[in-house]
């Protein structure tokens, strides 16, 4: 079924509320119109078109609904859901693959211990098949509000990646409280789990590349990895401050301060997605979150 046909069926071709990826509506969409370009620009993500609760003509932000996307394979499916999820703004998507279609929630995508992908609400539907497992999804079943009837449920707010990125932080930070105490986490250990976020940030938007790195003379794994050092966070916060006129998330990296970097290693390697050995059998899935999409300031 090609692009066309799938919108005819959901009724999205006729309906004012869905905006297809190069019409003007699209590109013009208040508040949330960078965030669907750069959906759309991506090759990964690959966005046709969003539907929304209200014309993105009227006063006000629109509130996207359901997204539409293309995908070569199932593989790709679920790589373009953990893109979206982290964009953290739409509660449905819907990719379209040669096999067929696959639902996910937008707001939950959590790999399970077991292997298994949480957030894939309809693994496989044919095309023949939509117009019965996937009414709700229909322009005038969304305006109406029976899709929150039948899948509320689907869009709990604890899964979205803004809440589940902090929630990983929470834990990283009170796993150290366990060690050194409070006082240490508050003035060392919460500055250095900042700037992590800060440089994963940098690196994701291409910010940090290995070619900066190199001019910069810092080798990756001084800074990113369980094989960080302390001159090595030392060196690219000298070289970041001085590059971008300004310190964001600051740390002490001299004096009795200076996190150790025994503390380096463990967060760096922490959002590199290594557990360690010992008394410190912890992991959490940082390497789930995806900066290059996640929105620098909340959209909704």
């Amino acid at each position: 079924m090609q692009l066309p046909e799938l919108l005819d069926a959901l009724s999205y071709s006729t309906s004012g509320n869905f905006f297809q990826r190069g019409t003007a509506a699209f590109e013009r969409a208040p508040d949330i119109g960078h965030i669907l370009r750069a959906a759309a620009r991506r090759k990964a993500c690959r966005l046709d078109g969003v539907y929304a609760l209200r014309p993105f003509n009227d006063e006000g932000s629109p509130v996207p609904v359901v997204y539409v996307c293309e995908a070569d394979d199932l593989a790709a499916a679920d790589e373009i859901h953990r893109l979206v999820w982290n964009q953290d703004i739409v509660p449905f998507l819907l990719v379209r693959t040669p096999a067929g279609l696959r639902l996910y929630s937008g707001f939950k995508c959590n790999d399970t211990d077991s292997g298994e992908r949480e957030g894939i609400l309809e693994p496989l539907i044919q095309f023949n098949e939509i117009a019965d497992r996937l009414a709700e999804f229909r322009a005038e079943a969304i305006d109406s509000g029976e899709l929150w009837r039948k899948r509320g449920g689907d869009v709990q707010p604890d899964k979205r990646a803004y809440w589940s990125l902090l929630e990983n932080l929470k834990q990283l930070a009170e796993k150290f409280r366990d060690q050194f105490g409070r006082d240490n986490v508050k003035s060392i250990i919460h500055p250095l789990i900042g700037k992590y976020v800060y440089l994963h940030y940098l690196k994701d938007r291409g910010f940090l590349s290995p070619r900066r790195l190199q001019e910069w003379k810092i080798e990756h794994d001084s800074v990113f990895g369980r094989t960080a050092t302390l001159p090595g966070l030392r060196t690219i916060c000298e070289k970041l401050d001085g590059f971008l006129n300004g310190r964001v998330f600051p740390l002490k990296l001299r004096g009795a301060k200076a996190p150790t970097e025994d503390q380096i290693q463990r967060i760096a390697g922490a959002f590199a997605g290594d557990t360690f050995d010992g008394q410190w059998q912890f992991y959490l899935p940082f390497t789930a979150f995806k900066f290059a999409y996640i929105p620098s300031r909340r959209s909704r």
